[in-house]
């Protein structure tokens, strides 16, 4: 049994828990066997052994863990966990396994996407996300006691979706195209769930970017952006303003490069146009997820050289 949770991350039984050839970042989530067998012991590790609580490779993790009926946990296996994952989980795969895959491997995965939120609140939102969760009393008993400890920092995390060749520093720069000339931070393909936990993000910038994405997929799109945004979290975005754009190419009909921003570049399979927004529409989107305070203020990107363009900020 192997299921997937959100974008790059997956929980597992232990069967399952072991793909090869994948380039997955694991944390096996049992003593018996992966812990025992990592390090070659039979029985317990001493409590000096400085490996005793985990272990941890490349891109293995082993947790010395059990799923015992009383809060027997410590901490810092917890916190190592949360460490691995978010070292890896924007760059591969990661798969949190336990022997059942239905107790300690979907408690760590709800700790690790839901830990903003209350413990109560995590337990609904994982039992949602994955009906069979079946947290033994004892990571339930443990979970509640310390859930504050794992609460985030009030660090803030601002992501400039689409980067392209433009870096900006101090932000997440993302895009699913890598090359000598473009760096980013993570690669991922935007049309898909971004790999943040709920209410973790507190700026979303994505200049020409939207236009990209296709519209029978955008309302999910933008739900999930929201969902990763904190309250009071801020969105900007800047397209081609569609209907001047139009009023351009009647005007111009042998303006390719005028066209082009209807259509995009076409120079590789991103640079495709998929929907023309104007403020009404987009504004009518946001309005329906859920976004406040919606202003069109005056478009600042480079684009504006080139072709009519709008620019929305928003509110969650």
């Amino acid at each position: 049994m192997r299921t997937q949770l959100i974008d790059n991350l997956f929980i597992a039984d232990l069967e399952s828990g072991h793909p090869e050839g994948t380039g997955a970042a694991i944390v096996h989530a049992c003593k018996t066997p992966c812990h025992q067998n990592a390090l070659r012991y039979e029985g317990s590790l001493p409590s000096t052994d400085p490996n005793y609580l985990f272990f941890e490779g490349d891109l293995d993790l082993f947790l010395n863990i059990i799923d015992p009926k009383e809060p027997l946990f410590k901490i810092e296996v917890f916190d190592k966990a949360l460490e691995f994952i978010d070292k890896h989980i924007k760059n591969r795969e990661v798969i949190i396994h336990c022997n059942q895959g239905l107790s300690r491997a979907p408690a760590l995965a709800m700790l690790f996407l839901f830990r903003d939120k209350s413990f109560d609140e995590a337990m609904n939102s994982m039992r949602d996300m994955f009906p069979q969760f079946a947290p033994n009393t004892g990571i339930q008993t443990f979970l509640r006691e310390h859930w504050d400890h794992f609460k985030p920092a009030n660090k803030v995390v601002k992501l400039h979706l689409g980067c392209g060749d433009i870096y900006l520093e101090g932000y997440v720069n993302v895009d699913m195209h890598e090359s000598a000339k473009i760096k980013i931070d993570l690669k991922h393909d935007l049309g898909s769930p971004l790999p943040y936990p709920d209410n973790s993000v507190d700026l979303i910038q994505a200049y020409h970017l939207f236009e990209h994405l296709k519209f029978s997929s955008i309302e999910a799109i933008i739900k999930d952006w929201y969902r990763v945004m904190k309250s009071g979290a801020r969105i900007i975005m800047e397209m081609p303003d569609f209907d001047e754009t139009l009023k351009y190419v009647l005007a111009n009909p042998n303006d390719n490069a005028a066209i082009a921003s209807i259509y995009g570049s076409q120079e590789h399979e991103g640079q495709y146009h998929h929907w023309g927004w104007n403020k009404t529409r987009l504004k009518l989107l946001l309005e329906g997820v859920g976004f406040k305070d919606i202003q069109f203020p005056e478009p600042k990107d480079y684009h504006t050289q080139l072709e009519p363009c709008m620019r929305v900020e928003a509110v969650k």
